[in-house]
């Protein structure tokens, strides 16, 4: 069996953290004006917190994957979700209400996508699977586990 021509390979992944993080963000719009009340605590806005951790744990998600343009398509999918939700609707319908809470959302949801193509590469950098961090001159023992009555001093 062939492998698949070079021009999918690289375009496969963006196009699907682009889709997946369209997906993430309507469901991170449907739940960001949610509030929560938690005994004496009442009306706590626990879904845009929450909304949040799920653009940035998808943002993260599709930069390690798919490296920049990853991370890309994801702002791309996140910025066209909320922008087709926060529009009128058939009968009148509004997901994201003209509110501060609502226009929060719209700023936040992409900047937040925008802000992990700033973070350093090395945080995403795939280990290289033939060295071993272990070998030291030819030796398969971490110095801290070696026996210190047969090392040379």
């Amino acid at each position: 069996m062939t492998s698949p021509p070079t021009w999918l390979r690289h375009l496969l992944p963006p196009v699907t953290c682009g889709l997946a993080m369209a997906v993430l963000g309507g469901i991170a719009t449907f739940s960001h004006s949610s509030r929560w009340s938690i005994g004496p605590w009442q009306d706590i806005p626990a879904g845009i917190v929450l909304a949040c951790a799920l653009v940035v744990a998808g943002a993260l998600t599709a930069r390690a994957w798919a490296g920049y343009w990853g991370n890309v398509a994801a702002a791309a999918g996140v910025f066209a979700i909320t922008q087709a939700m926060s529009a009128v609707g058939p009968g009148g319908d509004v997901l994201i209400p003209a509110l501060p809470l609502g226009y929060t959302w719209l700023v936040l949801a992409p900047t937040l996508t925008v802000a992990v193509a700033f973070l350093p590469r090395r945080w995403f950098a795939r280990p290289d699977p033939s060295a071993n961090p272990c070998e030291e001159e030819g030796e398969h023992t971490p110095p801290s586990l070696r026996d210190p009555d047969t090392t040379s001093s």
